[in-house]
C-alpha cells in the first residue's frame, strides 16, 4: 500500500483534477498531496534527463538529442493464451492500445537492439527483464491483483503564499528608440520544435522558432504593441532585477509539471484578476533571451488556457540589443 501511495501521488501531481475522487476514497491527506506536484516535477525532470540520450527529437520529445529519423530497433509484443476472465478481458480490451504504446516506444526512442514484451499466465505475482535475452515478461496475475487492487480502491504539492508579482515603473517606448543594426537574430531557428509540453527546470537550452499556443513576437512587433495600446499585460519569467516596462516578475508563471497541474489553476486565477477575466487582453511573455525557456513555457500555459498569448522569444536579450529602455521592479 505504500508503494501505491508513493506512485499515486507522482500521477496526482500531475493532474490532480482527474484523480482527486481517487485520492479522497483512498484517504489521503492533505499534507501528503500537497508535495505530489513536487514530486511529479521531480520524477519528470529526472527521467527526461536520463533519456534525452536515446529520445529522438520531436513536438512531444523537444529535449530530444538525437535526430527525428535516427535508426534503432524494434518492440514485439506477444499476448499469450489468456486463461482468466479477468485476462481475457484484459486482452480483448486492451490489446490494440498496448501494441500501439509499443510502436509508439519505439519510434520515440533510440533502442540498442529489438525488445520482446510477453504477456502470459505465470503462476505468481511477478514481472521482469531478462537482459540477456532482451525480453520483459508482463504476467496476467499480476496485472489481475493490480486490477483488483483498484477496484477495491474505488469500492471503498506545496501552494505556498508569496506577495503579489512585482511591476515594473513605466517607461516611455517608442520605434524611433530602436538600434537594429547589429541587433540580436530573433528568428533563428535551433532546431528544436514547437511544443505543446512544458520544457523542464532549469530551463536553459536553445528555445524553437515558433510556439503551439501563443504568437511569437519579435522586438519590433512588441513594440507596436506596446505603444499603439494601453491594455496589455507584460509578464517576465527571467528573474532578473531590470525588466521590460510595465511588466511583472512572475518567475513560477514558467515553471514545469503538467498542464493539469495545481500549478496551472494558480496561473489561471492570477490571469484572470489582472485581465478582469478578459481573454482577449494580449498577455506577453518574455525571459532573459534565446536560450530561457521559461518564457516558453508560461505562453504554453496561458495559451492552453484560452488567453490571447504572445511569446517575446528574444526578451531581454534583443531587447537591451535594440537599445530600448529599461526599468526597474517596483516593490
Amino acid at each position: 500500500m505504500r508503494r501505491f501511495r508513493n506512485t499515486f501521488c507522482v500521477i496526482y501531481g500531475g493532474n490532480p483534477g482527474l484523480y482527486e475522487h481517487i485520492a479522497e476514497q483512498v484517504g489521503m491527506e492533505e499534507r501528503t498531496l500537497s508535495r505530489c506536484a513536487e514530486e511529479f516535477n521531480r520524477q519528470n525532470r529526472a527521467w527526461r534527463t536520463i533519456l534525452a540520450p536515446h529520445t529522438r527529437i520531436s513536438t512531444w520529445h523537444p529535449d530530444g538529442h538525437l535526430m527525428a529519423d535516427a535508426p534503432g530497433a524494434a518492440v514485439k509484443v506477444t499476448f499469450e493464451l489468456p486463461t482468466t476472465p479477468v485476462s481475457r478481458f484484459l486482452v480483448e480490451t486492451f490489446e490494440d492500445g498496448l501494441r500501439g504504446f509499443a510502436e509508439d516506444l519505439a519510434k520515440t526512442y533510440v533502442l540498442p537492439r529489438d525488445l520482446s514484451v510477453t504477456y502470459r499466465q505465470c503462476g505468481e505475482l511477478n514481472a521482469w527483464y531478462n537482459p540477456s535475452e532482451g525480453s520483459i515478461t508482463m504476467c496476467y496475475d499480476l496485472i489481475e491483483y493490480l486490477i483488483g487492487m483498484l477496484a477495491e480502491v474505488e469500492l471503498g504539492g506545496t501552494q505556498t503564499s508569496s506577495a503579489p508579482p512585482a511591476q515594473a515603473d513605466t517607461v516611455a517606448v517608442t520605434s524611433e528608440m530602436m538600434v537594429t543594426a547589429g541587433a540580436l537574430n530573433e528568428l533563428a531557428d535551433y532546431g528544436v520544435p514547437a511544443t505543446s509540453v512544458l520544457f523542464p527546470a532549469p530551463y536553459r537550452g536553445p528555445t524553437p522558432a515558433a510556439h503551439m499556443r501563443a504568437d511569437v513576437l519579435t522586438t519590433p512587433a512588441i513594440v507596436d504593441l506596446l505603444t499603439g495600446n494601453d491594455n496589455w499585460l507584460l509578464v517576465d519569467t527571467s528573474g532578473g532585477t531590470a525588466t521590460l516596462p510595465g511588466a511583472f516578475a512572475v518567475v513560477d508563471a514558467g515553471r514545469d509539471g503538467s498542464l493539469t497541474d495545481r500549478f496551472q489553476g494558480l496561473i489561471e486565477d492570477w490571469l484572470t484578476e489582472e485581465t478582469g477575466g478578459d481573454k482577449s487582453v494580449p498577455i506577453i511573455f518574455f525571459g532573459a533571451g534565446m536560450q530561457d525557456r521559461s518564457s516558453y513555457n508560461a505562453a504554453l500555459r496561458a495559451g492552453m488556457a484560452g488567453w490571447k498569448a504572445y511569446w517575446y522569444r528574444g526578451g531581454i536579450e534583443a531587447w537591451r540589443s535594440n537599445g530600448l529602455p529599461m526599468a526597474g521592479q517596483i516593490d
